[in-house]
């Protein structure tokens, strides 16, 4: 499967040098596409077509072809969360298995849990949210209570963010902020009429 990488990424990728976290960068960057690999398979083993994984500072993402079933969504949503799970459990057994390594296993255990946890929000257009909207039957409802719920959390990042610079400048708040507010504003209701339509 053909990976595509943003400019945006190779600049986020030379900022990254300044503060001297390129290794968190890379264990993020191969963390969120083994995420999205994951939604990827399922999706391919119920029928569906892939297309490619894009990279971006905020994460990545897979294109699903075709109009997803209701009944198939949520087993494609929860694929990603449930490998990140998995792959921090594993790193997590090797980082005590093998204290010498350093903290390759152990950040490879935190980025994990960090993807799952936070792909499970009800949050617009994450996986938390599409499980959620399989399930409803009222999904154009509840898909604009994520979005609003997106926004808020997206202010809330982005007032974090600026508070961190009167004490130490926390970057991640604004990509946190901007991720999901872009993402969510990005969607439109075209997805809300596979989710009702499709049997």
């Amino acid at each position: 499967m053909k990976v595509k990488i943003q400019f945006s990424f190779v600049i986020f990728a030379v900022l990254t040098l300044f503060e001297r976290r390129l290794d968190v960068l890379f264990i993020t960057a191969l963390s969120s596409v083994l995420h999205e690999l994951a939604h990827a398979y399922t999706s391919r083993k119920r029928g569906y077509k892939c297309g490619e994984i894009t990279l971006t500072p905020f994460g990545a993402s897979v294109a699903l072809l075709g109009d997803i079933k209701k009944k198939d969504m949520p087993f494609i949503a929860a694929a990603g969360p449930l490998f990140s799970f998995t792959l921090a459990a594993i790193t997590a057994a090797l980082a005590a298995l093998f204290p010498r390594s350093g903290t390759v296993f152990y950040e490879f255990a935190r980025v994990n849990v960090t993807i799952a946890v936070f792909n499970l929000l009800p949050l617009y257009p994450l996986d938390g949210s599409r499980i959620l909207l399989a399930y409803s039957k009222k999904p154009i409802k509840l898909m604009r209570l994520f979005k609003r719920l997106s926004v808020a959390f997206s202010a809330v990042f982005l007032v974090l963010f600026i508070s961190s610079i009167f004490y130490e400048v926390n970057i991640e708040f604004l990509i946190v902020a901007l991720g999901v507010f872009l993402t969510a504003k990005e969607q439109d209701e075209y997805s809300i009429g596979i989710l009702q339509h499709a049997g």
